[in-house]
């Protein structure tokens, strides 16, 4: 049987036959991501993309580390993007599934790596094949503002493929090489997305599995860098060491609002939740309504205990199955930056286990491969590529129905509420696409419902986008519900501090304002929303429209021409100051 997997694998060698299998993948991938272009944007691709002043012209890089800090190379990338693309969304979905394509080579030409000759060719087609066309992969690449996740996954992957090279190189030289491309795309991955720090774990893992003798090595090397941080920590912290515990605990947290043994136990749930959609993947969903764990109970313990056996057993046999518990023991060391102890306020999210599910992809091909080369019966032999070849047809054509749904927002929306019941952002999503489609009327049901379980569960750790409440309050101004609009809208002043949001927030209450002409009310606001987006240009213009109106023409021309250096070229702007120039003093714009 062996020797039916290795004939499987030498029609692989032929140049043409291996040429033609990675372009006939390509393809079918492309297919099933043909209605990409035509996804529109979502949840915070509006804040992070097309509402963020900091990644749109001009640049500037300290401006980028100030705001991103550790992520800056990331929003370079998307801000170069924005160059391009603006607030076009098809531009972003190409460079995503240019990412895609290249993770996907690197799962192949990563696991390719591990093997010589045509059973490596056989296990690296495979690999790509399954990654590529997985379903639960589709959030992270559909999802404007998770090239973060692809960029990142990519340094990863292709880190990895690095380190092999250099396991397998003929010469300290080519060794070093290999050693400091891997390096340098670990330190560009730093730069992305921290989930990027498990991979020196990672690497350890690929060398205790597949090779053994640099074990002792990289355990030395890896603890001289843990002494080295523990001693920069110290100083930082001028030798306190419950100064140091109290910067390492805010440093390793992205909520302050959730106990870390609370939200383990709570991924002891969700972890196994992904792992079920990985393999049966119905029911995908942008948002989920996971409660915070705040005690042990029997299904946390057996999910835990779950998962502790697995990672044993791939231990143990990780000398006879290499890849199977390569596999295995990959995925919980990728999950641990998002679904350990280190609380994040989104108790889940599919767009996480994108590079986790390398992992599993290599776990199944290898799987696969030990099959075929235990047993001996023909029939198991065709059996299991079979029912292999079908689970990745099924992914498949759930991963072209997963897209197009993600096409129609409504659609998209009326499923996710039909999933989750209790998440008061899938509702307030489906009203803010409603008036984007003009459908007040039908969004402020849902906005009401959204508010309702919001205030129920707000102490749940269930955020509330202040940009969807912000839709809430259009439509309640639509309706002449002006005291519960503005009851809202200086709540939302109270509680949102976040610079770009809360000049958004004074921007809208200002435009409310100028309408009842009450402009000397909007002037402070207008002025407070500059001062905090100087590239603002709503706040700019209706900042330099309430100047003029109160008088103040010199400030209102230098504001009309701020907006036209963030806008070049706009003809409202051009015209406004047209008419300053003309309007005698006593006149009003």
């Amino acid at each position: 049987m062996a020797a039916r997997l290795s004939g499987m694998g030498a029609l692989l060698t032929r140049k043409y036959v291996f040429i033609g299998a990675w372009i006939a993948l390509f393809v079918v991938t492309l297919v099933c991501y043909r209605n990409i272009l035509a996804i529109p944007f979502y949840l915070d691709d509006y804040s992070s993309i097309v509402n963020n002043p900091l990644i749109h012209p001009p640049l500037s890089l300290p401006d980028l580390f100030n705001a991103y800090g550790m992520r800056t190379l990331s929003y370079l990338v998307l801000g170069t993007q924005y160059h391009f693309f603006g607030a076009e969304p098809s531009g972003y979905h190409m460079v995503s599934m240019l990412l895609h394509m290249a993770v996907s080579v690197g799962v192949g030409v990563f696991a390719c790596s591990l093997f010589n000759g045509a059973k490596g060719k056989l296990v690296g087609i495979s690999s790509a094949s399954v990654f590529a066309l997985l379903a639960l992969n589709s959030q992270a690449v559909v999802y404007s503002v998770q090239q973060l996740t692809l960029m990142a996954t990519f340094c990863y992957v292709w880190a990895l493929v690095c380190y092999i090279q250099a396991r397998r190189a003929k010469n300290a030289l080519n060794t070093l090489l290999w050693v400091a491309l891997c390096s340098g795309l670990f330190i560009a991955g730093l730069l992305i997305k921290q989930n990027i720090v498990t991979l020196p774990l990672a690497i350890l893992l690929a060398e205790l599995c597949f090779f053994g003798s640099w074990s002792r090595r990289l355990i030395g090397l890896y603890g001289g860098i843990c002494i080295v941080f523990l001693s920069l920590l110290l100083w930082v912290s001028e030798f306190n060491l419950m100064r140091s515990l109290v910067l390492l605990d805010s440093t390793l947290r992205e909520s302050t609002d959730i106990a870390r043994l609370d939200y383990l136990r709570t991924q002891m749930l969700v972890l196994w939740d992904y792992i079920a959609k990985f393999f049966y993947p119905v029911a995908l969903q942008l948002e989920h309504e996971f409660q915070l764990q705040t005690a042990w109970q029997t299904k946390n313990l057996v999910g835990l205990a779950a998962m502790t056996a697995f990672v044993l057993l791939a231990w143990w046999q990780r000398r006879r199955l290499p890849l199977v518990s390569f596999g295995v023991l990959f995925y919980f060391v990728a999950h641990l930056v998002e679904s350990s102890v280190l609380p994040i306020r989104d108790l889940a999210f599919e767009h996480r286990t994108y590079l986790p599910n390398i992992g599993l992809t290599l776990a199944v091909v290898g799987v696969l491969q030990a099959i075929c080369q235990k047993f001996q019966s023909r029939l198991i032999f065709g059996a299991s590529f079979i029912l292999f070849g079908g689970w990745v047809a099924a992914s498949a054509l759930a991963l072209e129905k997963r897209v197009t749904l993600w096409t129609d927002p409504i659609a998209f929306y009326k499923n996710e509420v039909a999933l989750v019941k209790g998440n008061p952002r899938v509702y307030a999503n489906l009203g803010a696409k409603l008036v984007e489609g003009g459908h007040c009327l039908e969004a402020m049901g849902y906005f009401t419902h959204a508010m309702s379980l919001y205030e129920k569960q707000h102490q749940a750790n269930i955020g509330l986008q202040p940009e969807l409440i912000q839709n809430y309050i259009e439509c309640l101004r639509e309706f002449g519900i002006d005291d519960k609009a503005n009851a809202y809208e200086l709540w939302l002043l109270e509680q949102v501090r976040a610079p770009l949001r809360r000049a958004q927030i004074l921007v809208q209450r200002s435009v409310y304002l100028m309408d009842k002409k009450a402009f000397e009310d909007a002037l402070p606001l207008l002025e407070e929303a500059v001062s905090l987006d100087s590239k603002n240009y709503p706040a700019v213009m209706n900042l330099a429209i309430s100047k003029a109106n109160l008088g103040q023409l010199d400030s209102a021309e230098q504001l009309f021409q701020q907006a036209i250096e963030i806008k070049p070229g706009d003809p409202l702007a051009l015209d406004m100051l047209r008419q300053l120039q003309k309007m005698p003093s006593q006149q009003n714009l």
